[in-house]
């Protein structure tokens, strides 16, 4: 990623995180948020998350829960993203004609 993305993402993430933690741990935790430890597509757990000191909650209320229910979810979709877990081989190629 360019030094401006990470930059940009970084400042975000950082103007978030210091409405609850102190700005020397916002601005380190955005940093490593920023900087590539996990993939953009990497759940990261509460055990991770309070390992950053970040403030977590796991409990839904109750009162979330039956809002939830008022909107259900679609099921059945299909991913839109592939997993190939050997990689893949290289298609072999026709013989070629010999030459006249």
């Amino acid at each position: 990623m360019g030094r401006k993305a990470i930059w940009q993402v970084e400042h975000f993430v950082q103007e978030l995180l210091v409405r609850n933690i102190q700005p020397a741990q916002a601005k380190e935790v955005a940093r490593i948020l920023a900087t590539g430890t996990w993939t953009h597509d990497h759940p990261l757990q509460p055990r991770e998350l309070k390992a950053l000191g970040l403030p977590v909650e796991v409990d839904v209320p109750r009162g979330v829960h039956e809002l939830m229910q008022l909107y259900p979810q679609s099921q059945g979709r299909q991913a839109s993203v592939e997993y190939i877990p050997s990689p893949r081989q290289p298609r072999e190629l026709p013989a070629r004609r010999p030459k006249n």
